[in-house]
């Protein structure tokens, strides 16, 4: 079975290459297309691909998702998280491909303060959580078949994120303040990509797995809580020394953007079509930093 990723060199991508290098059953063939291959702000070449290809599934990893960037630069956060989705379903009915598409926990406002279910009323508060879930209206819209995961605080070994952002600040031994007032869970690319596999085999074998999930770590904990525990393992791991971290309020962190207070994501319907899936976030986080330890052995 051919697999189209589109975001080949994002942290998500470069988790599913790693899992594919491992993956020995050959039960999928993927192909990795990057910015230098399909540019989302100019699709004029993405049908190409679906010819040379013809892809029975196609991934979408690529988003905009600097959320305080969005504020000031919405044409691009809307071009790539919304109306490249448009032609992207266009060619995946078109050629018969199942879309699957990541999006975002920021669809939803925060006000309901227990896990979101994926029938629960989207309310985004930010350019960033608007152009996401016009990108999921637009695949609703022209996609025949299709499977949007919405995930939160995604963090891996590869890229710009939270937890290499807090391994990166520790290394300093400055002291830092961290928002205690905003909830979620957060959600490795591991977790992301299991749950991908899972699908896919789904496909394979003719089920029909489509619609909306939410897929997130549980339990839902702040971004104090998230360093705080970031922190424990790595000093644990011995990569790098403890360091004090103190909880703020939102209210004093000036931000562009604003972002829900909870953003929990109910795993209820997730865990309705698959069996032992590991949500625990502290175990995920764990496997990611000694992942970072083994590469720097």
């Amino acid at each position: 079975m051919k697999i189209l990723v589109f975001g080949k060199k994002g942290q998500l991508a470069s988790t599913l290459r790693d899992f594919e290098i491992k993956n020995k059953d050959n039960l999928f063939e993927y192909i990795f297309l990057g910015r230098d291959e399909v540019d989302f702000r100019d699709l004029s070449n993405l049908e190409d691909y679906f010819k040379k290809y013809n892809p029975e599934i196609v991934i979408n990893a690529v988003g905009y998702t600097a959320v305080n960037l969005a504020e000031s630069n919405p044409i691009d956060a809307y071009k790539i998280n919304a109306t490249a989705l448009e032609e992207i379903s266009i060619y995946c009915k078109k050629y018969n491909s199942v879309l699957i598409h990541i999006s975002t926990d920021y669809v939803f406002d925060g006000r309901k303060g227990t896990p979101y279910k994926e029938s629960d009323e989207s309310n985004p508060l930010n350019v960033y959580g608007k152009s996401k879930l016009l990108g999921e209206k637009l695949i609703q819209k022209f996609a025949d078949k299709y499977v949007i995961i919405r995930v939160s605080w995604v963090y891996s070994y590869y890229g710009n994120n939270f937890l290499n952002t807090i391994l990166e600040k520790s290394k300093n031994g400055e002291e830092l303040n961290i928002v205690n007032d905003q909830i979620g869970g957060p959600t490795s690319t591991i977790q992301i990509v299991k749950a991908l596999e899972i699908i896919c085999k789904q496909i394979l074998n003719h089920e029909k797995p489509f619609g909306i999930y939410h897929l997130s770590g549980e339990p839902h904990i702040s971004w104090y809580k998230f360093a705080k525990d970031i922190v424990s393992i790595a000093t644990k791991y011995n990569l790098i020394k403890n360091i004090v971290i103190k909880p703020i309020s939102s209210d004093s962190f000036e931000s562009p953007a604003i972002r829900p207070k909870y953003s929990g994501l109910s795993n209820e319907k997730f865990k309705s079509i698959t069996q032992d899936f590991n949500f625990n976030y502290q175990e995920n986080l764990e496997e990611i930093i000694d992942k970072i330890n083994q590469k720097m052995d």
